[in-house]
């Protein structure tokens, strides 16, 4: 049953730690934590949003707030939400979306964007969904025909926190094809929340993005899922490999063996350098924070924002080094997963006729 007001609902952005391409092979598995700013309300709040509205006997109306050059990705996604969640045919509601999630840097933006709105839409109408089947619809309405995307950040903002996700026997590639049904494959395995063990490395997480970024990590997906399906030799050692560091990788965060912990997080950003994944620019950000102390830094997703995981003493001499090479810079911290809000923290959009 609809509500009489508003739904408001949140939900992060997501980074692997370890484990990235892992998610888009059916091979493996990632160590994924959710992140948001200091205020995740505010600028640089790394929290995408949803509102759903009562809006009259009309067709439902879609709003976005934020006008990039994904706006319309937004749309689509949107649209295809409806009719994978099962909401396409309700009428009369209203749907806002604003987001505090950069596009085009690695963080997942987009599946921010569509787990907030399924939540919104669950809320709304008063129905309860588990959380692996929600992941699962907000994969398949982020691709377009012929993409391929990972599921970890559809997870990651769904579950939130610090989790490892198994993707070991997912069919990624058919929903690529437009083939298949949200049951015909596996959820992912989720562990059970890192948080505390990830609390007792004690790592803060800076994001910086380098100058004129320009990622395709669409591309790249397809290309790596393309080569492992057809059993590219070469292509499926690596993955193993990759699929390995990553389980051992969290397996070390829990039993606290922390300096094993960040050399497996290199050991597996040395594998995305392997593959090309990893520009000048990113190295260059990646050597000025290991010069000051980071424990490890990485590129988000395939070729984003850099991510660096450092002690706090070294915060403000890190954040200087820096400066010069990071076109802007968040500061962040591990978030709650998807939520529904109290209130819509932007300026309220205008009334429906």
């Amino acid at each position: 049953m609809s509500q009489e007001k508003s739904i408001v609902a949140s939900a992060p952005a997501a980074i692997a730690v370890a484990g990235d391409t892992c998610d888009i092979s059916g091979k493996g598995g990632t160590l994924t934590l959710a992140i948001e700013g200091p205020a995740p309300s505010g600028p640089g709040g790394l929290r995408a949003w949803a509102m759903v509205s009562p809006g009259g006997s009309g067709a439902t109306a879609i709003r976005v707030e934020t006008t990039d050059e994904f706006t319309a990705d937004t749309f689509f996604g949107a649209g295809r939400l409806l009719e994978i969640a099962g909401y396409a045919g309700n009428s009369g509601i209203g749907i806002t979306l604003n987001s505090l999630v950069p596009s085009k840097i690695g963080l997942g933006g987009s599946a921010a964007q569509l787990v907030a709105l399924l939540h919104a839409l669950d809320a709304y109408f008063g129905r309860r969904r588990p959380p692996e089947e929600a992941a699962e619809i907000v994969q398949r309405a982020t691709l377009r025909p012929g993409q391929v995307h990972g599921y970890q950040k559809a997870y990651g903002a769904t579950y939130g926190g610090v989790r490892y996700f198994g993707f070991f026997r997912k069919l990624t590639g058919l929903w690529a094809k437009g083939q298949g049904d949200i049951f015909d494959e596996p959820y992912a395995l989720v562990s059970e929340a890192r948080d505390e063990a990830w609390a007792a490395l004690g790592a803060r997480i800076l994001l910086a993005v380098p100058h004129n970024l320009n990622m395709v990590s669409g591309e790249v997906n397809s290309e790596i899922a393309r080569r492992y399906r057809e059993e590219d030799e070469e292509t499926v050692k690596t993955m193993d490999r990759k699929s390995f560091v990553s389980e051992l990788a969290h397996q070390r965060l829990v039993n606290g063996d922390h300096r094993a912990f960040w050399m497996l997080v290199d050991a597996d950003t040395s594998i995305m350098d392997q593959w090309g994944l990893i520009s000048e620019q990113h190295k260059t950000i990646m050597a000025l924070a290991k010069e000051q102390g980071a424990f490890a830094a990485k590129p988000a997703s395939t070729g984003g924002a850099v991510i660096v995981y450092y002690p706090a003493e070294i915060e403000s001499a890190l954040v200087k080094a820096l400066d010069e090479e990071a076109e802007s810079i968040y500061l962040t911290c591990v978030a709650q997963g998807v939520r529904l809000e109290s209130s819509w923290p932007f300026d309220a959009p205008p009334a429906r006729e």
